[in-house]
């Protein structure tokens, strides 16, 4: 541990901020260091790392739309989720059932179930998901109420015609 009572005291009273952190920062490198390994190209590593990318983005979308700050937010994250959920549940999800079918049939002709690159890119999306999920969440809940405890008002409020100007004598 670091000298800093500070930086001590901060580790201690933030166990959940500080596991999630560390926990994320050893995946995200475990996944870079796979993405490497697994791609036998420098295409192959571009789209795994891709694939780490997007499970990232959507975790962190859906660890901000299920940790809002305030009422405002979480009424604006609602609209949103029912919009999108009525998008994709009606029309979006009628017209691509062709396109579906068409993958599906390719994917069990090319043995998907059995390309070790596949597999990769799937696990490496769901593993970058959870963890900017739980990211996302962990820092919205329990960051801000660090900044509000070192915010606190003090017991001794100014005056409330403070911020007035006072004329000079």
């Amino acid at each position: 541990m670091s000298s800093d009572p500070k930086f001590n005291e901060f580790i201690k009273s933030n166990k959940d901020i500080v596991g999630a952190g560390s926990a994320s920062i050893v995946f995200f490198i475990f996944l870079f260091i796979a993405s490497f390994v697994m791609g036998s190209t420098n295409v192959q590593f571009v789209m795994n790392l891709l694939w780490v990318i997007f499970g990232c983005t959507l975790g962190w979308l859906i660890g901000l739309i299920i940790s809002p700050y305030n009422k405002d937010e979480q009424s604006e994250f609602s609209t949103y989720s029912k919009a999108f959920v009525a998008a994709v549940s009606g029309y979006m999800v009628s017209k691509f059932d062709k396109v579906i079918e068409h993958y599906v049939d390719h994917l069990v002709q090319d043995n998907f179930a059995f390309d070790d690159v596949a597999r990769f890119r799937i696990t490496g999306a769901f593993i970058s998901f959870v963890a900017t999920m739980l990211l996302t969440h962990a820092g919205r809940r329990y960051w801000r109420k660090i900044g509000e405890k070192e915010n606190k008002p003090t017991d001794n409020p100014p005056p409330a015609d403070a911020d007035k100007q006072q004329p000079i004598k």
